[in-house]
């Protein structure tokens, strides 16, 4: 029973430090402790899907496989050589490195986000886990949630009296469930007045023929229109979705119940004919705090915002807790049978 209980108490440590890694990890848009391969340019040593773990505590070295930043992706490759003090990388299924050419500039050391963690030379791999990590990443705010829920209900339990017709239940059980929902429920308000506005456009020859058709290497402007559709005030922060346009109007704005107001962007047509998309990504926060605080927070991280309203709303429910004294006194239900 003992070995069971330990080895219960150690799923769990693993499960909060997966977590924990998770939220930071999605708060700070970049892999903290694991991630996993989205290509097989390191075939046969990291597979496409697997997981490996980071040491963010090291930069690597000659021969050992680092994690860095490459314009706006993260990618893992070994360490093929040291030039001025910056590192030269190749995947282990690539032939050339990926500086050949001047293709790409040396790795500095600061753009190293860590070494991934290696046992006797090979490294520490889940084989086609990567899946368990975008379930972790793309819930981990509801699941960092479900944890904060069941803390809040281990404040207060639930107690039935040998009387079958009365149910005994503690205001702190009572005031779990309540603050939970309060939490969730900010969660939510946020997350779903979150999303993006695109269109599509031709660069081609025949530019101008037909609306929507433009001509390799000119530029137009475009309109959309936006409104806030929540029933109460909101801080809306734009971000330009794709590369070849800029957004010309305020890309923060407050924004009372269904006031409208316009989106301008401009847009460079690329040489290269074919179809694009373009647009804007939104993300809508409550007005908890200041604006220029917010959008201070929000600079350094899409989730910061969110993540701090959720430590203020959880750091005043439980200063109301330990004030208020819940938990020592209890809600007496009683029972009732209906008749038919």
């Amino acid at each position: 029973m003992k070995i069971l209980e330990i080895l219960g108490n150690v799923f769990v440590i693993i499960s909060l430090i997966f977590l924990i890694s998770s939220v930071v990890g999605l708060t700070l848009n970049r892999p903290v402790l694991f991630s996993y391969a989205i290509s097989e340019s390191m075939k046969p040593t990291i597979g496409v899907g697997d997981m490996f773990f980071i040491n963010p505590f090291s930069k690597g070295d000659v021969g050992k496989i680092v994690v860095f930043r490459a314009e706006d992706i993260y990618v893992v490759h070994r360490v093929y050589a040291i030039e001025n003090n910056a590192y030269i990388t190749k995947g282990d299924s690539n032939i050339a490195t990926d500086q050949l050419n001047g293709k790409n500039p040396p790795v500095s050391k600061e753009s190293v986000i860590g070494e991934v963690v290696e046992f006797a030379g090979k490294p520490v791999l889940i084989p086609k886990a990567g899946s368990i990590v975008d379930a972790f990443h793309s819930n981990s705010i509801f699941l960092a949630a479900a944890l904060i829920t069941l803390g809040f209900l281990s404040l207060g339990r639930e107690e039935r009296r040998k009387d079958k017709k009365k149910l005994k239940i503690s205001t702190g059980f009572f005031y779990g469930l309540v603050s939970s929902a309060l939490i969730i429920s900010l969660i939510g308000s946020t997350m779903l007045s979150w999303g993006e506005m695109s269109f599509s456009y031709a660069s081609t020859l025949a530019g101008g023929q037909r609306d929507g058709w433009y001509l390799p290497g000119s530029e137009f402007e475009k309109n959309l229109n936006f409104e806030n559709r929540a029933y109460y005030p909101m801080i809306f922060f734009f971000k330009e979705k794709g590369k070849n346009g800029e957004l010309l109007s305020d890309k923060t704005a407050y924004l009372n119940p269904r006031e409208k107001m316009k989106l301008e962007m401009r847009v460079s047509v690329p040489e290269e004919t074919r179809i694009y998309s373009e647009g804007v990504m939104i993300y809508a926060f409550l007005p908890i705090l200041p604006v220029f605080m917010t959008e201070t927070l929000f600079k350094m991280s899409p989730l910061l915002p969110l993540v701090v309203h959720i430590s203020l709303l959880f750091g005043i429910l439980v200063a109301v807790y330990l004030i208020s004294g819940f938990g020592e006194d209890y809600i007496i239900l009683r029972k009732r049978r209906l008749k038919i």
